[in-house]
């Protein structure tokens, strides 16, 4: 009885075999056709190879799979929805056309919609109303365009991680800008006045409590702005951006004129503790031409500044 069992599950299995065909595909995104690429064939997952080829079982008796990347950042573009025909003939390569999720724009629509409402959730009912009407209806035309579930969760999940991290990246950007300009005026501050009025000291030491969060909170989050740009925003342009941001801030920046004023702050604080006695009047007038000489060009590089963060933050939110 064992034997005979043993036999019709081989048999079986020969047929279930003998049922299935394989589906080829090419999957291709901004022209380029990806190798090492991994789907979801009908829910399953299967890579393409070296040569960018996807060779994936499927039932003999079906005419079409669904077709999902793995990877949450890409969608489908064509065929629409991933909905795929297969062909009759076997040999057939069929090619698939990707796109960013971020780039799609039926999903930056959608989610310029979603960020309408989330904004709008303190108003009125009546206000709300046709907001939330818009949405409901551009969340069944896109699912008519198949447009799945999973993209419609990932491009919500995307845009409550924007809405998250744009206020604190940009926050902490602003932050440190309008610091580091304060501190900059506060030693020219210094050598203008407080020479004659010691009280004025007490606005150096002031932008210097203030400076130093500000760093410090921008220093040891960079590495995480940078992750959540190209988690939520997912754009190699807007990530490179951030980058040459904080890359002038942190290392050009602080550590190429500001750190160099922690010196002369010193030398500043010795200077009204009165331990320069016997040669006050040249440390003066050494501590005014160091600051002279400081501060037109971290004038020159915080103006360069403010203008590609602005235009950073501007296009952080438009996109």
């Amino acid at each position: 009885m064992k034997f005979l069992q043993l036999i019709s599950f081989v048999f079986l299995n020969e047929i279930c075999v003998a049922q299935t065909i394989s589906f080829k595909a090419h999957f291709f995104y901004k022209n380029e056709l990806l190798k090492n690429f991994t789907a979801l064939v009908d829910g399953n997952e299967a890579s393409t190879n070296l040569t960018g080829l996807l060779i994936a079982p499927v039932l003999a008796a079906k005419t079409q799979v669904k077709l999902q990347p793995k990877d949450k950042k890409f969608i489908i573009l064509y065929p629409t929805g991933g909905n795929v025909f297969i062909p009759k003939d076997n040999s057939l390569v069929v090619e698939i056309i990707l796109a960013g999720i971020a780039d799609d724009p039926n999903i930056k629509l959608y989610q310029r919609v979603l960020k309408e409402l989330n904004e709008s959730k303190n108003k009125s009912l009546e206000a709300l109303a046709p907001i939330k009407k818009r949405f409901d209806l551009l969340e069944a035309q896109l699912i008519k365009l198949n447009y799945s579930s999973e993209d419609l969760r990932t491009a919500r999940e995307r845009q409550d991680g924007i809405d998250l991290f744009f206020p604190e990246i940009t926050k902490s950007l602003k932050n440190y800008l309008v610091q580091v300009i304060d501190l900059k005026n506060a030693f020219k501050y210094t050598s203008d006045f407080a020479f004659t009025n010691p009280n004025a000291l007490q606005k150096l030491v002031q932008a210097v409590t203030d400076y130093n969060p500000c760093f410090e909170k921008l220093n040891d989050n960079n590495s995480m702005y940078r992750q959540k740009i190209m988690a939520y925003w997912q754009n190699d342009s807007l990530k490179r951006e951030y980058e040459n941001v904080a890359d002038y801030i942190l290392n050009d920046i602080h550590k190429k004129n500001i750190l160099p004023l922690n010196d002369l702050k010193n030398k500043i604080n010795k200077y009204f503790l009165g331990e320069f006695p016997d040669n006050k009047n040249d440390i003066k007038k050494n501590i005014q031409q160091q600051i002279s000489e400081a501060i037109p060009a971290l004038t020159k590089k915080l103006e360069l500044l403010e203008i590609n963060l602005t235009a950073f933050i501007n296009r952080l939110s438009d996109y």
